[in-house]
């Protein structure tokens, strides 16, 4: 198919995907900003583990919200997407595949006149318009990206580690396993421990 045919079902998801993601990016951002500062090192890990549960909560429940009603968008759409990006009037693309029906002679020079009109050369397809100002009135995807870059920079080597450390309590990094084992009694060797 003709590349902006291809492009233009990407370019309507796009355009209804990002801002029913953009709450629950929001909140899922912030929390790993907090991360990346460095700041969960200093509090205790039932404060963590609460303001975690808080996050997902808040993403989840912005996500059913904002998933109920979507659907898809159909080939149509898509159509007539690139109808009106072009200018095209008469819906040259969406009504591509349709047929006459009945026999009236006029009416079928008509239709096979309308079907002969050429599309132009190229067809061009606008980028998404996200309407993401709508979602977010207030701004904040931009405090977003800010309190991220901060926590980047103050993260610097660390980031992975810090990026972990936002899902665990880190009682494993001190954790020891005692292991030994207790040979036959007809060995006759003592119980003796491993370490590793």
């Amino acid at each position: 198919c003709a590349l902006p045919i291809c492009q233009a079902p990407v370019v309507l998801a796009i355009e209804k995907l990002l801002p029913l993601l953009w709450p629950a990016f929001g909140f899922i951002g912030f929390y790993l900003a907090l991360a990346l500062t460095g700041l969960f090192a200093f509090i205790p890990w039932p404060l963590q583990a609460l303001l975690l549960a808080a996050t997902i909560t808040a993403a989840g429940l912005s996500l059913v919200d904002g998933f109920e009603n979507f659907r898809w968008p159909r080939a149509i759409d898509a159509a007539r997407r690139l109808e009106r990006d072009n200018g095209l009037l008469h819906r040259p693309i969406s009504e591509h595949g349709d047929r006459m029906v009945g026999a009236d002679p006029f009416a079928e020079e008509l239709w096979r006149l309308h079907q002969a009109r050429s599309l132009p050369d190229r067809l061009r397809l606008t980028p998404p318009r996200t309407r993401l100002a709508e979602r977010d009135p207030k701004g904040l995807r931009w405090y977003l990206l800010i309190v991220v870059a901060a926590g980047l920079v103050m993260a610097r080597g660390d980031t992975w580690p810090r990026l972990v450390s936002a899902f665990e309590s880190g009682a494993a990094a001190n954790a020891t396993i005692d292991a030994w084992v207790d040979p036959p009694p007809y060995t006759g060797l003592p119980l003796f421990s491993l370490h590793p």
